[in-house]
């Protein structure tokens, strides 16, 4: 039975996302902003072992400038918000090195799972949890203006899930402090088993991008874990970002249609757009700003929550203007 209101019970507290309040022992609560966002952060991930980076990203945001010293004070904070003893917590454990994790048993409803904005509200309705990890890109180009790749389309990739926001990605950051930046040293399986103990991963992803003689670069890529066991392919064009976000699709589609037992339908449009996006690319490369901006609005049209498509398109008309 869910919890009336969007409310959250864990032992003798109750938390309100929607009215953002917060109960103990039937009495309110003083809290400071960023203390309740990161119990609520906590809970709604609490299947898995939350990183101090996640928390920064999720909670302070990319582009504020946090220690790491402020999120374990945050912690502290919490806990007395909480009732948490930190010398024996039950509540929030830390994850020597990694993080922390909300283990306390709790109640809560879809209304108080959607209240926390940001939080992967919007994901997918999957009947497990799904947390993948990307692996560093290997590089097998031979070409100097392509030394960027393995973490560079690491990123891209792991940010372009993220965009999605289909499934649970684990940063770029906490990937490389688990298997280090030569994953290729290593192989996917045991790459794939240090993964699942330090972070929680369920799947992993690895890609190689190499280059033909004619210049066409081929991102070839494969998955491990019981939802991307199946995942291998190749992808071929001139850019090596837009290769990343397409890897970024078929990545949320594999996770969506495993987890749906196969029922998931794909979208037919889904070549056209891509063929879109690789021929706005270059538009934007060469700059042709008018045809660029007519290609992206075309994409828009059929995807509108493409952040990408959103992002270069505004640029199109800045340079327009």
């Amino acid at each position: 039975m869910g919890v009336p209101g969007g409310q959250i019970r864990f032992g003798d507290c109750v938390v309100d996302p929607l009215t953002r309040t917060v109960l103990r022992d039937g009495q309110p609560q003083a809290f400071e902003p960023k203390v309740f966002d990161l119990i609520i952060y906590l809970i709604l991930n609490r299947h898995h072992v939350v990183t101090k980076r996640e928390l920064l990203d999720q909670v302070w945001g990319r582009r504020v400038v946090v220690t790491d010293g402020v999120v374990a004070r945050t912690v502290m904070k919490g806990r007395r918000l909480i009732g948490d003893d930190a010398r024996e917590p039950t509540i929030i454990k830390t994850v020597h090195r990694v993080g922390y994790r909300f283990v306390a048993p709790v109640e809560l409803d879809r209304d108080a799972y959607a209240a926390m904005p940001g939080v992967a509200a919007d994901r997918p309705n999957l009947a497990e949890h799904v947390r993948i990890a990307v692996l560093p890109v290997q590089n097998e180009t031979r070409q100097p203006e392509y030394a960027w790749i393995d973490l560079g389309l690491m990123s891209s990739t792991v940010e372009a899930v993220r965009d999605r926001r289909a499934v649970d990605v684990v940063s770029v950051a906490d990937v490389l402090a688990v298997v280090g930046s030569s994953g290729d040293a290593l192989t996917l399986g045991i790459m794939a088993d240090k993964l699942a103990r330090a972070l929680q991963v369920t799947d992993v992803v690895q890609a190689v991008l190499a280059q033909s003689d004619d210049r066409v670069l081929e991102l070839r890529y494969c998955g491990c874990g019981k939802h991307l066991q199946n995942l291998e392919g190749a992808l071929s064009g001139a850019d090596p970002i837009d290769l990343s976000h397409q890897l970024a699709l078929i990545i949320e589609r594999s996770i969506v249609k495993t987890s749906s037992g196969g029922n998931e339908q794909v979208r037919g449009d889904e070549p056209f757009v891509h063929a879109a996006r690789a021929r706005a690319l270059q538009a934007i490369a060469s700059e042709r700003w008018d045809t660029a901006r007519r290609l992206l609005r075309v994409i828009l049209d059929i995807c509108p929550d493409d952040l990408w498509g959103r992002l270069e398109y505004g640029r199109c008309l800045a340079w327009l203007d």
